[in-house]
């Protein structure tokens, strides 16, 4: 959000639920960041910033807000970040004013904002919001932290400097009787320090900050004895390569499951399935990106996908040339590589099958 002045007369553009945080690669995530995290947030872009502010909010403030909305520009009419406890229009809100300067916050850099508060309020575009928080990464100073508790200075103050700071707006006298009046809302500032660490248990910390997933990843449980619904697509599929490579007659799962060569791979593949299902459970857990762990489906699947498209003496074959290959696919640049086993690699493959995407026989 730009910091100069200006009447905030263009499009307001509410936007949807944050964008993910940044893509890193494994390395980037289990090694650390290059920077500290609190010189990530002191050094991002306006807009950069904001987005890190509407994920503090989204995890660290999750139980005291339930609606987190984030505006883009020249309309926000000072509002960066809107969070209210319900979904309720009319409820009272929160506002969080992201402020990115090199230096702490002076009163000089606020004027303007609380021009705004007054201006905007008076011309009914919203109301007066409950609490106005700064976010100065770099922290307030001493001016302005004792201007932010002292509501009457502050109204003072804009008499004062209301024609070099706030005359973009309207004239002084078109304002003057209302802001004698105007409430003002209780005012606060949060530092990059607050941010960083109020974010350090949250999913999104990795991807904003680097430094490892928040928590590692547990052991797998063991496989259900029986087969359950789930799990009928890749099961079924196996099962017809078994019969496109045996000698005799398989009708079913249970014969497939009692064959001495074929029910110990099938085991087997139960027991892969189950792993990388465990693997996708984790990643909703430590990952902020839903998407992430579909990825990496798709990074087995380019990776297996010659070997697939290959002739093979059966379709038998097939799965055991696909899952050879897929052990062996480089993920590197994924989150979650640090974590994955070579049961995870040929479960995917089955949980692709499961789904349709891959397909054993032709």
């Amino acid at each position: 959000m730009s910091q100069e002045a200006s009447a905030d007369e263009g499009e307001l553009q509410e936007l949807g639920p944050p964008p993910n945080p940044p893509k890193r690669r494994g390395s980037e995530l289990t090694s650390g960041p290059t920077r500290s995290p609190i010189e990530i947030v002191e050094t991002s872009n306006p807009d950069q910033l904001e987005i890190i502010v509407e994920h503090w909010i989204r995890e660290a403030l999750c139980e005291k807000y339930e609606r987190v909305r984030r505006f883009a520009g020249s309309g926000d009419k000072g509002r960066d970040v809107v969070a209210q406890e319900s979904r309720d229009d009319l409820d009272p809100w929160d506002n969080f004013q992201c402020k990115r300067y090199k230096d702490p916050l002076t009163p000089s850099d606020i004027w303007i904002e609380f021009g705004k508060l007054v201006y905007w309020t008076m011309k009914g575009a919203y109301s007066r919001p409950r609490k106005y928080t700064f976010v100065c990464p770099k922290g307030c100073g001493p001016k302005a932290k004792d201007l932010l508790d002292n509501p009457e200075a502050i109204r003072e103050g804009l008499r004062e400097q209301w024609d070099g700071k706030c005359a973009v707006l309207c004239p002084l006298s078109e304002i003057s009787g209302y802001l004698e009046d105007f409430e003002f809302p209780e005012f606060d500032t949060v530092e990059a320090g607050q941010i960083t660490k109020e974010l350090e248990d949250s999913r999104v910390y990795p991807a904003l900050f680097g430094g490892g997933l928040i928590k590692p990843r547990p052991p797998v449980p063991p496989t259900p004895e029986s087969i359950d619904s789930k799990e009928l697509g890749y099961i079924n599929a196996l099962v017809d390569a078994y019969r496109d490579d045996a000698v005799e007659t398989i009708s079913d799962v249970g014969e497939a499951m009692a064959h001495e060569k074929y029910g110990e791979h099938l085991r087997h593949s139960r027991k892969e399935f189950y792993c990388a299902e465990a693997l996708r459970e984790f990643s909703k857990d430590v990952l902020p990106d839903e998407g992430s762990y579909r990825d990496l489906q798709e990074q087995i699947r380019d990776g297996v996908w010659h070997v697939l498209l290959d002739e093979h003496a059966s379709a038998y074959r097939r799965v055991l040339a696909v899952c050879t290959q897929a052990v062996a696919v480089a993920t590197d640049d994924h989150p979650l590589t640090g974590d994955l086993k070579p049961n995870d690699r040929t479960g995917i493959c089955h949980q692709l099958a499961n789904d349709g995407e891959i397909k054993w026989t032709k």
